[in-house]
Parts: C-alpha cells; structure tokens; sequence
C-alpha cells in the first residue's frame, strides 16, 4: 500500500500544486469513486489510539467533512481517543516536511509512551 501512495503523490502532486478547478474536477473524475468513498465502515474497526492529519487547505478532500467524519465514526464506533489535528495554510500534500507535522506526531506519539 505504501508504494500505491508514493506512486500516486509522484502522478498527482505537481497537477495538484497548479491546480485550477477544472483540473480539480479531472482529477476527481481520473480517481474515481475512491474520493467520494465513505470511511464509516474502515473506521468503525479502528480500535487503537488515532492521530488523523488534515491539510486546511486540502482541495481534493475537503478538510472540515474529513475531519469530522472521522472524529465522528470513530467515536461513534466506541474509540475514545482520536486526535484531529489540521495544519494551517496546507494543501493535501501532508508529510514529515510539513512545518508542524513532525511536533504535531511527536507530541501524539509522547503522549502514548
């Protein structure tokens, strides 16, 4: 799975930099239904401890749904400790070069230890 995502950040990540509406709507269209999937049924089995990362500016997700569908069926499905954290002024490109991602991931993982 991990090679997929590398792949697809390789493919989509400099058409999302220049990104206009129209090829916003391509790139929904060239994904497909894999963006407009529900989360409720993968996230009703999470049981461990979650740190989910938005991107504030995220054109492809939109940060505030994401977030709070995924607040909202974890703790639905019985999961007490959810973190959601939004990086401000980021787009859907989050990584450990983001400012603020690797304190944000730290401070999570601090919190387990």
């Amino acid at each position: 799975p991990w090679a997929a995502a590398l792949f697809l950040k390789e493919l989509y990540l400099p058409r999302l930099r220049a990104a206009t509406p129209e090829l916003i709507a391509e790139l929904r269209a060239s994904v497909g239904a894999s963006l407009l999937t529900d989360p409720k049924d993968s996230l009703a089995r999470v049981r461990c401890p979650v740190l989910a990362i938005f991107g504030e500016n995220d054109i492809v997700q939109p940060t505030e749904r994401s977030a709070t569908l995924f607040e909202e069926y974890l703790t639905a499905a019985g999961n007490d400790d959810v973190t959601i954290v939004v990086m401000p002024g980021i787009g859907h490109d989050i990584n450990w070069t983001t400012p603020g991602y690797n304190e944000a991931v730290s401070e999570f993982l601090g919190r387990l230890a």
